[in-house]
């Protein structure tokens, strides 16, 4: 199995590891698997949580790069236009 993009500290249990292999590619209006992840040491969050409407996942390439700050920023901008189909930013 593949590890996931938790830090070593943290991906301690068999949930933490992506069972899909790195070549499975998702194409656009795919769904996705679901996966659950720590969002702060002692929490985390799952996809099945926002089964319920549309999910946009934001991901980027590099944690810290200037990619991600930029792309953060213009979600957070446009979050308005997303929310008027009820759909979730994750």
């Amino acid at each position: 199995m593949q590890k996931s993009g938790i830090s070593s500290s943290l991906a301690s249990t068999p949930s933490d590891y992506v069972r899909y292999p790195p070549s499975t590619v998702l194409k656009a209006g795919m769904p996705a698997p679901d996966f659950t992840l720590h969002t702060t040491p002692d929490q985390t969050v799952s996809l099945r949580e926002f089964s319920d409407r549309p999910t946009i996942l934001a991901f980027y390439p590099a944690d810290f790069s200037p990619v991600c700050g930029d792309e953060m920023t213009l979600f957070n901008k446009i979050l308005s236009e997303f929310e008027k189909f009820n759909a979730a930013l994750m």
